[in-house]
């Protein structure tokens, strides 16, 4: 255990100088902890929203991805529509968004190959 911190009391100062910049310094450290202490707080509350925002674009990734699925597998839409693939691309980045965020990479990896899929099929349609 270390010792306890001295620390002189302001009298012992001879110049009255001394004292007042003392006190400046005292005063901007004890500023200093709490905007720094503020500013933890704060980005802190930033880092929880930012990480809400990441869960539910996963959420919407989800929807987007198997809503897509429904549309085709119920015949609703071709396959060979672009809004199909425009679904899975959002989808799969959404997705692999958050499985990046939460190091779990197999589903990147899984999103990642989705992603590259859509986009060679978007360009086929569009470039026919």
């Amino acid at each position: 255990m270390a010792p306890p911190r001295q620390t002189l009391p302001l009298s012992a100062f001879p110049s009255k100088r001394i004292n007042i910049a003392l006190l400046s310094v005292l005063k901007l450290e004890i500023r200093y902890r709490f905007c720094s202490t503020v500013l933890l707080k704060y980005l802190c509350m930033q880092k929880e929203k930012i990480s809400d925002i990441i869960e539910w674009a996963g959420w919407i990734g989800v929807v987007l991805i198997l809503g897509g699925y429904v549309l085709l597998s119920t015949g609703i839409i071709n396959g060979n529509v672009w809004q199909y693939h425009v679904m899975v691309l959002l989808g799969s980045t959404f997705v692999g968004i958050v499985s990046y965020k939460k190091r779990n990479f197999q589903p990147v990896v899984m999103n990642a190959a989705f992603i590259l899929f859509a986009l060679i099929a978007l360009d086929r349609i569009f470039i026919k």
